[in-house]
């Protein structure tokens, strides 16, 4: 038996006026009909959706910003855990500050990592493993890889495996790969001091550089490859007490005396010194260690000669930069603020005195007590002291490997100074590397107070510590 239906006497989307008196609104747009009758405004609550705008299966990605950017949108397949896109948002936001003196390398890098993670997942998962361990460095810091938990195991073998796969595709991409392979070398360097496989990662991504060939090109992961590798050159030419593996000076470098000075210094934006200092330290790396015997070295008196030429050229660039100020490079110059570029001018000028100071002691082989070496010591320690502690993306970053260099000379009289210094950085960074490089300067100290440790004050280093050289010959402070 058939039913009368009972008449629906309210709709939905009727007008607020239809919907207060109970009555059937005719939901005509922008007026219904009974308001239209009555001569009254008919007002909507809300507007009435178009069902042909359908919100897209797949997210737009929005234009990259380091800062307002609220969360990264990559399609599901890019990451091999949902998890993992977490790691990507962290590092845009935060972990990326931390390799990246300026906010627009910082957002270079973002966008190299985002445009890329699509094509090369070795390049993403490499940055999200970054990402996890400053995520669990910030909180408790992480003492070394053998201590890391599960997750980032499972990261860091997950990374390691999408560069083999990469690396043995008919077509891989070796700038890809070593783009990889330099962000592990970073990450190690900064976070895992104690490890040695950033170096192997390093010597990995030149020879791959050298298959890929020379390329002009100027996009942002060549960028970034150029950045971490003059960086890590730079870290590895500096000599530390302890050093076993430096070699004599090479007869292929061209003599300091000939070198050009420009009209006006130019700051790296990644090394945060004149390209005259950066050049100082592939002569520097090139000098023997205090603690080798020199009479290995046939070439000591070439050493000697090549180490006061270069003292006469860095004088020469620190008083072109004190008659004429340097500039910023082109990638960073129009975005600087004016107390930015005081901020590097005071980074190029302790690169400066650390440039003399392990020239002194490397090259010339003063002793520590010697007043050109003590004063140059002060100098860094009073331009530290004279930057402004702050977090993210700026200079005082590169503060951690000038301040171990002075520890290693410093007097008696200044090592409170600069673990003092260290102990702030590392506050403000909580860079493992900060931390390792205080252990180590206070071991140092006190190994020197009680006479275990014999540097150039004693015959020239000839009584060398094997403990120091064995266990800290990979470390780099970074």
């Amino acid at each position: 038996m058939q039913t009368d239906r009972r008449l629906k006497l309210r709709s939905r989307m009727g007008c607020t006026r239809c919907k207060r008196r109970r009555q059937k609104c005719g939901e005509q747009w922008p007026w219904c009909s009974r308001c239209l009758e009555d001569g009254v405004s008919c007002v909507y609550a809300t507007p009435r959706p178009d069902k042909r705008l359908k919100t897209p299966l797949t997210p737009i990605r929005p234009k990259l910003d380091v800062y307002n950017l609220p969360c990264i949108f990559l399609g599901a397949k890019a990451f091999r855990h949902p998890s993992h896109s977490v790691y990507l948002d962290y590092f845009v936001k935060r972990a990326s500050a931390a390799i990246a003196c300026h906010d627009r390398i910082q957002q270079d890098t973002c966008h190299m990592i985002v445009s890329v993670a699509s094509v090369y997942p070795c390049i993403l998962y490499s940055a999200l493993l970054f990402s996890a361990i400053h995520k669990t460095s910030a909180v408790g810091g992480i003492p070394g890889a053998d201590a890391w938990d599960v997750p980032l195991l499972e990261l860091n073998a997950l990374t390691l495996s999408m560069l083999r796969e990469e690396l043995h595709q008919t077509h891989g991409d070796y700038k890809a790969i070593a783009a990889a392979s330099l962000m592990l070398s970073t990450a190690e360097l900064r976070y895992n001091p104690e490890g040695s496989a950033w170096r192997m990662h390093f010597e990995s991504a030149k020879r791959l550089l050298v298959l890929a060939g020379k390329q002009d090109a100027d996009d942002a992961l060549s960028r970034f490859i150029e950045r971490r590798v003059a960086l890590i050159q730079f870290l590895i030419a500096l000599p530390t007490p302890w050093s076993t593996d430096r070699r004599c000076i090479s007869s292929e470098l061209q003599q300091p005396d000939d070198l050009c000075i420009a009209t006006v210094g130019t700051i790296d934006s990644t090394l945060a010194c004149v390209q005259e200092v950066s050049l100082a330290f592939e002569y520097i790396g090139q000098f023997p260690s205090l603690t080798n015997d020199i009479d290995r070295c046939d070439n000591s008196t070439t050493s000697s000669a090549m180490a006061l030429s270069l003292v006469v050229f860095l004088q020469r660039v620190i008083d072109r930069d004190q008659e004429t100020p340097p500039i910023l490079s082109n990638d960073i110059r129009e975005s600087c603020a004016a107390d930015e570029v005081d901020e590097y001018r005071i980074c190029n000028r302790i690169a400066q005195h650390m440039a003399l100071l392990c020239t002194y002691r490397y090259g010339l082989g003063l002793r520590r007590d010697t007043a050109i070496v003590a004063e140059s010591v002060d100098a860094i320690i009073d331009l530290a002291h004279s930057i402004s502690k702050q977090k993210g993306s700026h200079p005082y970053l590169c503060l951690t490997t000038s301040l171990f260099i002075a520890g290693c000379e410093a007097g008696p009289e200044r090592v409170a100074d600069v673990k003092a210094l260290l102990e702030t950085h590392y506050e403000v960074t909580k860079s493992q590397s900060t931390r390792k490089s205080i252990d180590m300067l206070s071991s140092l100290w006190s190994s020197r107070e009680v006479g275990d440790i014999h540097m150039a004050s004693d015959s020239m280093g000839k009584n060398r510590s094997i403990a120091f050289s064995q266990q800290w010959r990979n470390y780099i402070p970074y």
